[in-house]
């Protein structure tokens, strides 16, 4: 795709959200190698890579440290959406992705969703709007 075409935020409904929850971690992603071109993945692998909701990866030639909410379930679910706090209520990932411009880490996921939830093939609507 050339241009970006935005993804429409209304298409984020709680459905969606609840059998979702990827966006409830904090992923933060840098090169593998430092400027003096020592390798940062088992030093990152040691440091932050000791607790079952956080794990270390290499992405291509980036190092991903992942950490993930605790009101997480093991099946993603949240355990207080209900009673969620404001920033996670307001959180919608296609207003985050339209504001990049990219997008979301987990868009093949999310698509599947919207699919079966609102019967809408995304990548077939935004290449129409593309065009």
């Amino acid at each position: 795709m050339n241009d970006w075409v935005d993804l429409d935020p209304d298409l984020i409904v709680s459905e969606v959200c609840t059998d979702c929850g990827r966006c409830c971690k904090t992923s933060w992603i840098q090169e593998r190698h430092s400027s003096n071109g020592s390798d940062r993945l088992p030093y990152l692998q040691a440091m932050f890579g000791r607790s079952p909701r956080t794990f270390v990866e290499q992405r291509g030639e980036k190092v991903a440290c992942v950490n993930w909410c605790s009101q997480l379930m093991p099946d993603l679910k949240c355990k207080i959406y209900e009673n969620r706090p404001q920033m996670c209520a307001d959180f919608n990932c296609f207003k985050e992705a339209n504001g990049s411009k990219r997008l979301p880490e987990y868009y093949d996921h999310i698509k599947k969703l919207v699919e079966r939830v609102h019967g809408i093939d995304l990548d077939q609507r935004r290449n129409k709007e593309e065009t």
